[in-house]
């Protein structure tokens, strides 16, 4: 089993092996869990990575998480502040190319785009999609950058344990919402993840 990575932006994949012998990061043997430590990064790096499996078969058979890799893959960021408070904290991490896309089409093009959904440190959903909710008459201020308050939304299947229809987003016609908050889980994700 093949851990493959790459250093966002760079498109070069390095392989680790990945095992279930209780060694290399591995915590139990033949538990059916496989590991694999990705070496060390500097803070801020965004690491994007795909699991690949092939079996002792003849014919050998191939699997790969998430199966259209490497088109859509997982991302995590290398030393990433938690902040402190009481309010659950999300981020959403996109590749430099996702960036791209997301900064040059229309902003009124809903077509999903792959993202890594971050809730707290005890929560990632790959392979999320993030798009902007595009109408030009709830958010006419729409900006370059998805950080931008925009009308946003991510949907994602996976997102249902915290959202009951798998949709956050920002609320509102722009410029109604000065004394609230701009953006929020439509179903209450506070609640959900106590």
């Amino acid at each position: 089993m093949l851990l493959r990575y790459r250093l966002d932006p760079n498109t070069t994949y390095a392989s680790v092996v990945m095992t279930d012998n209780g060694s290399g990061g591995d915590e139990v043997a033949g538990d059916g869990i496989f590991s694999g430590t990705i070496p060390g990064q500097a803070t801020g790096t965004m690491v994007a990575f795909y699991a690949q499996a092939t079996d002792n078969f003849s014919p050998a058979s191939t699997a790969i998480f998430p199966s259209d890799a490497p088109a859509r893959e997982c991302l995590v960021r290398v030393g990433e502040a938690q902040p402190v408070g009481n309010f659950p904290v999300y981020r959403i991490w996109m590749t430099q190319a996702t960036l791209g896309t997301w900064n040059n089409r229309s902003k009124l093009n809903n077509t999903p785009l792959d993202i890594t959904f971050v809730l707290g440190n005890q929560r990632v959903i790959y392979n999320a999609q993030g798009l902007y909710a595009g109408s030009p008459y709830i958010a006419p201020g729409i900006a370059a950058r998805p950080a931008d308050v925009v009308g946003t939304a991510s949907s994602c299947r996976r997102m249902i344990y915290f959202l009951e229809n798998g949709t956050w987003c920002w609320i509102g016609p722009a410029g109604t919402e000065a004394k609230r908050p701009r953006c929020r889980s439509k179903w209450g994700i506070g609640l959900r993840t106590g």
